[in-house]
């Protein structure tokens, strides 16, 4: 908290190719969502505690899916 406000970052906004805002800039609590394709890759929040956890648990998932599709094609069973 800096100056009464609340920043929460997840993820990274590094090689998004779109972005989307939530919330309401002039009330300073809005969020910033960062996407590559079709996927999140990173969130910024400001006073905006839901916005954060729930891209959290969505960037969790997503690497959660990336690393079992991983894992499938290391073990040869995804051909």
């Amino acid at each position: 908290t800096q100056y009464g406000l609340k920043l929460q970052m997840a993820g990274t906004s590094a090689g998004h190719d779109r972005m989307e805002i939530t919330g309401d800039r002039q009330a300073n609590s809005f969020s910033l969502f960062y996407y590559r394709g079709s996927q999140l890759i990173g969130v910024d929040s400001l006073a905006r505690p839901q916005d954060h956890m729930a891209a959290r648990k969505r960037l969790d998932a997503e690497r959660e899916a990336r690393s079992g599709r991983e894992d499938i094609i290391r073990s040869g069973k995804g051909e």
